[in-house]
């Protein structure tokens, strides 16, 4: 069985609006972090791609 990747990130500073924005959407604190990095990674893939 494969076990999740796990990271442990220091959110200082970010947890507030991160929580808010969570409520918002209607999502875990997790499930908020886990979407942004989603977004970043795509959106870095797409500035990469028209970088090369």
């Amino acid at each position: 069985m494969l076990m999740p990747d796990r990271v442990t990130v220091d959110i200082e500073g970010f947890r507030e609006i991160l929580e808010a924005l969570a409520k918002e959407g209607e999502r875990s604190l997790s499930q908020q972090i886990r979407l942004f990095i989603r977004q970043g990674v795509e959106r870095n893939k797409v500035e990469k791609s028209n970088n090369e």
